[in-house]
């Protein structure tokens, strides 16, 4: 007898809930890790890479508060659709602050919003991630954290930035490897 997919994933969400001990303090916790990057839009060829230091506080029940710094680099050409000027690379600083909601032991899902600071060939602007991630314990109180996050800079209206990195609109999906420093 075969079992659908969604009784598949549901039995092994259950089994992760009941074997895994939450890593977990009361005060927080410090995450610092590696990110590799890949950008969204259709006119970017190349990826990107990065880290970033992210802080968790405890709050109420399976609620989390977040902060994270980070710092991206993305190598490549970007190809302008109007008027086919060719930016290589770009770099930016993200700082986000945000919310965690831990959906199971092991499992949650987040929001932040915050800033990307353009560095180099890009602009400062709003900044949107949704995420989910899976925290893996390493001993009593640490832990390993999957995360997979897509950051979007939402485009900005203006017309004499002619490059998408600098007036907003892209995109990109982040999977991070972290490890708690305390």
């Amino acid at each position: 007898m075969r079992l659908p997919f969604k009784n598949m994933m549901l039995s092994f969400l259950a089994a992760l809930w009941w074997t895994t001990p939450q890593a977990q303090t009361p005060k927080g916790h410090l995450l610092l890790g590696p990110e590799l990057d890949v950008p969204a839009p259709a006119h970017f060829s190349g990826t990107g890479w990065g880290g970033d230091v992210e802080g968790i506080f405890r709050s109420r029940g399976r609620w989390q508060g977040t902060l994270s710094a980070g710092f991206h680099r993305f190598s490549g050409e970007l190809t302008n659709a109007f008027t086919g000027q060719v930016t290589h690379g770009f770099d930016i600083g993200v700082v986000m602050g945000g919310a965690r909601w831990r959906a199971f032991r092991a499992f949650y899902v987040e929001g932040s919003a915050g800033m990307a600071i353009g560095l180099r060939h890009a602009a400062s602007h709003l900044a949107l991630a949704p995420g989910a991630g899976l925290q893996i314990p390493l001993g009593r109180t640490r832990f390993m954290d999957l995360g997979l996050r897509f950051e979007v800079v939402p485009s900005g209206y203006s017309f004499p930035e002619n490059s998408v990195t600098l007036k907003g609109g892209y995109s990109y999906l982040g999977l991070r490897l972290a490890f708690s420093a305390w």
